[in-house]
């Protein structure tokens, strides 16, 4: 292609690029202007955009939202961590020790099945309902997602290496650590991003019922006082917290597919 071709090319793409943002911002500020204008009709059921900001302005300076933020971060940091050892570990086991997965993958594909909800009150009696608790919540929610997503790695690297390994006398420990674990990681890096979401939704209910210091606590005590604003302006910083997990989440999974062939 031509510099003149190349540069319409990249013209048209910035043109497309400009007016894809436009549409959003546009539906945004329609979205917005419409819930006012319904929310200063009816402020007891909608509440309205000005009113949500002067109460997420008193959750920020006057409740702590940063502190109660953070508690619920490193809730599901600690959470998330316990995950990875016990999800790597048993998805490891399960991808490369072909009698471990047949005896032990159908009871775990069962527990993944059942909703964290039955196992609730057996964590109170375990866990107590204390932060350990909602630690608990994340591990049971995210664990055995990422031991699946790890062992899915490790299946698909060696299907689709496993003639190439032979070819060149590579196996055992050398085809685990150089071929089965990297190609693996884009997989977790999936895992992680579905885990990301699950663990922060995880945290929230655990605080929710227990009545924990963090972000579902904002939302317990929005509930009890039925304030409406309150009720609107706790989601939205619960929105804004998901939002960026998930922002974060994707570019964490990008940098670790980042050298994955396209068809792969």
């Amino acid at each position: 292609m031509s510099a003149a071709g190349q540069a319409v090319t990249r013209v048209s793409v910035l043109r497309l690029s400009l007016s894809v943002r436009a549409i959003k911002v546009a539906g945004l500020i329609s979205f917005i202007v419409l819930w006012q204008i319904v929310g200063s009709a009816a402020p007891a059921f909608y509440s309205s955009p000005s009113r949500v900001v002067v109460e997420l302005r008193e959750l920020l300076f006057e409740d702590d939202l940063v502190y109660l933020t953070l508690e619920s971060g490193l809730t599901m940091l600690i959470g998330l961590t316990l995950s990875v050892v016990v999800g790597v570990a048993l998805g490891l086991a399960l991808g490369v020790f072909r009698r471990f997965s047949i005896a032990f993958e159908p009871f775990l594909a069962a527990f993944y099945a059942v909703p964290t909800a039955p196992w609730i009150p057996l964590m109170v009696v375990w866990f107590g309902i204390d932060r350990p608790f909602a630690i608990a919540t994340v591990v049971i929610g995210t664990a055995v997602l990422l031991a699946f997503s790890t062992a899915a790695g490790i299946r698909e690297t060696d299907r689709q290496y496993r003639e190439v390994s032979r070819s060149f006398g590579i196996s055992g420990w050398t085809m685990f650590t150089r071929i089965l674990l990297p190609g693996s990681i884009p997989f977790l890096g999936a895992g992680m991003r579905l885990a990301i979401k699950r663990s922060f939704t995880a945290v929230l209910i655990a605080e929710y019922l227990v009545g924990l210091p963090g972000l579902g606590l904002v939302i317990r005590s929005a509930r009890e006082s039925m304030a409406t604003d309150r009720v609107f302006a706790s989601a939205v910083a619960t929105l804004i917290v998901g939002v960026a997990l998930i922002a974060g989440s994707s570019a964490v999974e990008r940098r670790l597919t980042r050298w994955r062939p396209a068809t792969f």
